[in-house]
């Protein structure tokens, strides 16, 4: 047969290939491993950060970087390195930083692209050379802030223990897939795109190939070239056995 045109599949996490009451199946697990054989990357795009993804991708055997934070960053796990990180507005960051009620305890660390810096929270409105933000954690070791998502916060709030990631909400997918593209210098209509939610809108439309699965959100269906399988039925597997020839098109689609 002749080669794929596609050389990377892109896969959505929550609701795509796992939930709350399914773990990843070995279907999903061995569909990863025929593509890598096969010449063709997989990795994910999720709404999870580095903290929340990383056993998920060590499971399928994922080594390309991942893209995260809905798109605000790029993550090599294998190398355990941020690859990029949608910069922060600091006159944003500043004014959300400032509203909190917040000890002198607490600790703002921040990713400049090279090194990690850190300051006191209160010693933070007063620094001039602030440089670049591609990566913020707070380290809160008397747990007293108290932060939550909200539809008027400027970030998706991720926590471990004692520490706690900022990441900005106007990043997407898209934009994360594009720029993981550039790093991996492929295009991205080389790219299979699977999601299931709202939030993997621009993912499957910055593809060459976007697919959603049956029960996904109904702007995600309307938007998607084809819908497949559920979660249930292991997506991944019938995409896998289609990019490498087993499977036609039309076995992988509940509808076009």
């Amino acid at each position: 047969m002749d080669r794929s045109p596609f050389r990377l599949l892109v896969t959505d996490i929550d609701g795509t290939v796992c939930g709350p009451n399914q773990a990843i199946s070995q279907e999903t697990k061995r569909a990863v491993a025929l593509l890598q054989t096969r010449g063709i990357g997989v990795t994910v795009a999720t709404g999870r950060n580095a903290w929340e993804a990383q056993s998920l991708v060590v499971e399928l055997g994922i080594t390309i970087p991942a893209i995260l934070a809905n798109g605000a960053q790029i993550y090599d796990f294998a190398a355990q390195r941020l690859l990029h990180g949608k910069g922060f507005c600091q006159k944003t960051l500043r004014a959300f930083l400032g509203s909190l009620a917040a000890p002198g305890s607490v600790e703002i660390h921040w990713f400049d692209g090279a090194a990690w810096r850190r300051s006191s929270l209160t010693e933070f409105g007063e620094l001039q050379d602030l440089g670049l933000m591609q990566r913020v954690i707070l380290s809160d070791p008397e747990n007293t802030l108290d932060l939550a998502d909200s539809p008027v916060c400027p970030y998706w709030i991720f926590r471990r223990g004692r520490l706690t990631e900022l990441t900005p909400k106007e990043a997407n997918k898209g934009a994360g897939l594009l720029m993981l593209c550039s790093l991996l210098n492929i295009a991205p209509q080389e790219v299979v795109a699977l999601g299931n939610d709202l939030n993997d809108l621009e993912l499957i439309r910055t593809a060459g190939v976007g697919l959603a699965v049956v029960g996904g959100h109904p702007e995600l269906l309307e938007a998607a070239r084809a819908v497949t399988v559920p979660m249930e039925c292991h997506p991944v597997e019938k995409i896998a056995q289609w990019l490498v020839g087993k499977t036609p098109w039309e076995r992988i689609v509940m509808r076009r």
